[in-house]
């Protein structure tokens, strides 16, 4: 280990400090717009790539947001997209029968 009177400028020492940053002024977190625009398009225009895209990109919002600046709304909202698009995919489209054309 180096000791002080090895380094060449002993005096320009100084510890590092990060700014701290409001919660206005974060960047947006694009995955999880992607995820709500995907949700949404799956949900309503049927796509299931959208949709299963969309659950993709909403875990991996969550994997990598630190929760003390969470919104919890924007969660909640892409989560609930991106299921009930794959819901309304799978689930709701094999119970519909289509209409006999005479």
């Amino acid at each position: 280990m180096a000791t002080k009177s090895e380094y060449k400028r002993p005096a320009g020492e100084y510890v590092y400090q990060q700014p701290t940053i409001a919660t206005e002024d974060l960047p947006p977190d694009f995955t999880a717009i992607i995820s709500l625009v995907l949700g949404i398009l799956g949900l309503m225009m049927r796509y299931k790539i959208a949709s299963w895209i969309a659950l993709f990109t909403c875990i991996v919002t969550l994997a990598n947001m630190r929760w003390s600046e969470a919104d919890m709304k924007q969660v909640l909202t892409c989560v609930m997209f991106s299921v009930l698009g794959l819901v309304m995919n799978y689930v709701v489209a094999a119970g519909v029968e289509p209409l006999a054309t005479a």
